[in-house]
C-alpha cells in the first residue's frame, strides 16, 4: 500500500464556548444546560475560583492543568493591565500546591479585579495548550473579546451563548434577589452601566462567533431566539424578536 492511500489523522476540533450577557440576565442556566448535555472542556469562572480560595480546599492549579503554577501566575498578574485596580497579588502558593487567599487579603468588591486576572490566566494558559474551554462574560472588558479573538488566531471553534433580558431594570431586581440567596451584589448604576456596555459589544462578539445562540430570559427560562452561524447566516426562531437584539444587530435581523 502507497503511503499516499494512508488516510491522514483528523485534527481535533479545538472549541471555545462563550457565555455571554449582563450581570442578572441568568447565564448560569444556559451554562448548566450546557454542561449536562455538551462536553464544554474546562469552565473558568471567576466567582466559582474565588469561592474555592476562600475555602481550605482552594485551588490546585496543576489540577487544572500541568502547565500551571503559582511562579507563572504571579509574573502574569504583574503585567496584566487590571493590576492596578488591586494591587499586589493576593494569590498564596502553599508547600502542597494548593492556592489560597490569605486572612490579610483585602476582601472588599476590589477583589473582583484580582479574580479576574486568575481567571484570564488560566483561560490564556490553557487555550495555549490547545484544551478545551468555557467561561461566562459580561463583555466590559476588552480582554474578554480579546480572547475569542486570540481563539479564532489560534483555530479554535468558537461558540457565543449570548443571554439578555428586556431592561437593565430586570437586571438590578435580579441581582438584588442573588444578594438575598447569598450571592454577589452590585450598585445599581453599574449594572445599569454594564448592560449598556455588554450589548454594545454584541455585535463584535456575534463576528468573532462560528455559532453565536442568543437566548431571551425576560420571563420564565432562556429561551432561544436568534441562531448566527458565521457571523452572517441568521436563523430566527421567533418572527418577533426582542428589542435589545433589534437594536444591537440591525444589519442581521431578518426583515
Amino acid at each position: 500500500m502507497s503511503t499516499n492511500s494512508i488516510p491522514s489523522p483528523t485534527p481535533r476540533v479545538k472549541r471555545l464556548r462563550v457565555f455571554a450577557g449582563p450581570n442578572g440576565s441568568g447565564k448560569s442556566s444556559v451554562v448548566q444546560f450546557s454542561a449536562e448535555n455538551y462536553r464544554i472542556g474546562a469552565n473558568i469562572n471567576a466567582e466559582e475560583l474565588q469561592r474555592k480560595l476562600e475555602t481550605s480546599a482552594g485551588v490546585v492549579l496543576s489540577a487544572i492543568h500541568a502547565s500551571l503554577s503559582g511562579d507563572d501566575l504571579k509574573a502574569f498578574y504583574g503585567a496584566h493591565p487590571l493590576r492596578e485596580q488591586y494591587g499586589e497579588c493576593p494569590f498564596v502558593v502553599l508547600q502542597d500546591g494548593r492556592l489560597t487567599l490569605p486572612e490579610t487579603c483585602d476582601h472588599s468588591a476590589r477583589l473582583s479585579y484580582a479574580m479576574a486576572i486568575l481567571a484570564d490566566y488560566l483561560l490564556t494558559r490553557l487555550l495555549e495548550a490547545g484544551e478545551d474551554i468555557a467561561f461566562e462574560a459580561v463583555f466590559p472588558e476588552p480582554s474578554e473579546l480579546s480572547l475569542m479573538r486570540q481563539a479564532k488566531a489560534a483555530g479554535y471553534q468558537v461558540y457565543l451563548y449570548y443571554v439578555c433580558v428586556a431592561s437593565p431594570e430586570i437586571c438590578k431586581q435580579r441581582v438584588g434577589l442573588r444578594v438575598t440567596q447569598g450571592g454577589r451584589g452590585m450598585p445599581d448604576a453599574l449594572v445599569v452601566e454594564q448592560y449598556e456596555r455588554s450589548l454594545a459589544s454584541l455585535k463584535e462578539a456575534v463576528a468573532l462567533s462560528d455559532q453565536a445562540c442568543l437566548f431571551d430570559n425576560t420571563y420564565t427560562g432562556a429561551s432561544l431566539k436568534l441562531e448566527i452561524r458565521r457571523g452572517t447566516e441568521v436563523v430566527a426562531h421567533e418572527p418577533l424578536l426582542p428589542d435589545w437584539i433589534t437594536r444591537s444587530l440591525p444589519a442581521l435581523v431578518p426583515k
